[in-house]
């Protein structure tokens, strides 16, 4: 048996020992699919703990994932390309359109400014709030321990 092998397939799935009574079963579970990269980030995650229990960090690829295709699958909707978009770790975003993949890209967009145009500024005036105040508690906790 044959069947059409996209250009984008990572791998080649054919198989020549499949037994005729297994060929449904493989047919169902062939796959094609692509991997596309994430950005690489490091993550504070308890799943990462450190032997005294303490959350550790670690390095993870933030929304990496794969374009699938399940030619064969029960589920027609699977028969198509879609993305499958791994947020980090085992965190999934899964069968996403062309549609979804601009909707998606739009959210982060949007996400990426608020991040740049709101929280980064909020987050600096924090900081010159806190060291503000710290060097104040400082002063008064130094003089308070002279008293």
């Amino acid at each position: 048996m044959t069947g059409y092998l996209p250009s984008w397939a990572a791998e080649d799935p054919s198989r020549t020992d499949i037994l005729p009574e297994r060929l449904s079963t493989e047919l169902i579970d062939l796959t094609h699919w692509s991997p596309f990269d994430g950005q690489p980030i490091s993550i504070h995650n308890p799943a990462y703990a450190n032997d005294d229990g303490r959350a550790g960090e670690a390095e993870a690829s933030l929304l990496s994932g794969s374009i699938t295709c399940y030619p064969y699958s029960e589920d027609v909707e699977e028969r198509v390309p879609s993305a499958n978009v791994r947020v980090v770790d085992d965190l999934w975003i899964n069968n996403l359109t062309p549609d979804d993949i601009v909707a998606l890209a739009v959210k982060l967009r949007a996400q990426a400014d608020y991040f740049e145009n709101d929280v980064a500024p909020a987050l600096q005036r924090a900081r010159s709030d806190w060291e503000s105040h710290q060097h104040f508690r400082v002063r008064n906790h130094e003089q308070s321990a002279m008293s």
